[in-house]
């Protein structure tokens, strides 16, 4: 049934390995973390709060650089009759590998997993690999686009006690990253746009873009928009295929 598709993930999960060679050596640098915790609170009309936790850790050298990271968050609501319900739930998981991550073009190892109430979704696990390619890297700034390809297989959550259909497919995965360093700021953005490989009417696009304020070496202030669209989110009986949300955070880096 996915032959077509796996033909599209063997070949971009090959043809990196084989195309890329460095372009210049990266200078060594030890491990990094990276801890965030955030809040939104909207009251009157519309009383909702929100609180946000991730957690990043990313370890790189010359030929290799290592990330894992995880996120959690969890949102309540009041309705007309001020009885609170759950409006958010959701969690995720991902780890991927760059070889010659100093190159101008380096290929790239993924997998990941999420849950979402929210969105209806009980598990989502990923994998895949691609390409990256700096168009700008410097100490001040940094602007990068992936293509990649990845298998997908998604576990709706049950709906009225009846489990719903799981789904596997492929999808491709563009992300573009962009991010400008200042004295005592740092704006960033990354956007990630998924189709299905069969299907461009079935994707998923998320868009993160964060301001960050460092009071210390180690501490810092963030404000993040975060916003997600799931094309089939309604179909797994969600309220809506978009979510959107603003965090205001404290940030930790140790590195």
């Amino acid at each position: 049934m996915y032959d077509k598709t796996s033909s599209f993930v063997v070949a971009v999960v090959i043809l990196p390995a084989l195309l890329f060679t460095p372009a210049r050596a990266q200078d060594s640098r030890p491990w990094a973390y990276d801890a965030e915790l955030g809040a939104s609170v909207f009251f009157g009309a519309s009383e909702q709060t929100a609180v946000l936790v991730r957690n990043r850790l990313e370890w790189s050298e010359d030929r290799l650089e290592f990330s894992l990271g995880g996120a959690f968050d969890y949102g309540e609501a009041r309705d007309g009759d001020g009885d609170r319900f759950v409006a958010k739930r959701s969690w995720s998981a991902e780890t991927s590998a760059d070889y010659l991550p100093g190159g101008r073009a380096s290929p790239f190892l993924f997998a990941g997993a999420e849950g979402s109430y929210e969105r209806q979704i009980a598990l989502r696990a990923s994998g895949g690999a691609g390409a990256k390619y700096r168009f700008i890297e410097s100490d001040a700034a940094r602007v990068d686009f992936s293509l990649a390809a990845l298998l997908e297989r998604t576990e709706p959550r049950p709906q009225a006690g009846a489990a719903l259909e799981v789904s596997s497919v492929g999808r491709w995965s563009a992300r573009f990253r962009a991010r400008r360093d200042f004295s005592a700021a740092q704006l960033q953005l990354v956007t990630f746009f998924r189709p299905n490989i069969e299907d461009f009417e079935d994707r998923t696009w998320d868009l993160t873009a964060t301001a960050t304020y460092a009071l210390t070496d180690a501490l810092g202030l963030r404000a993040s928009v975060v916003n997600r669209y799931d094309s089939l989110a309604e179909s797994r009986g969600a309220r809506a295929n978009h979510d959107g949300r603003v965090f205001f955070s404290v940030v930790a880096t140790l590195k």
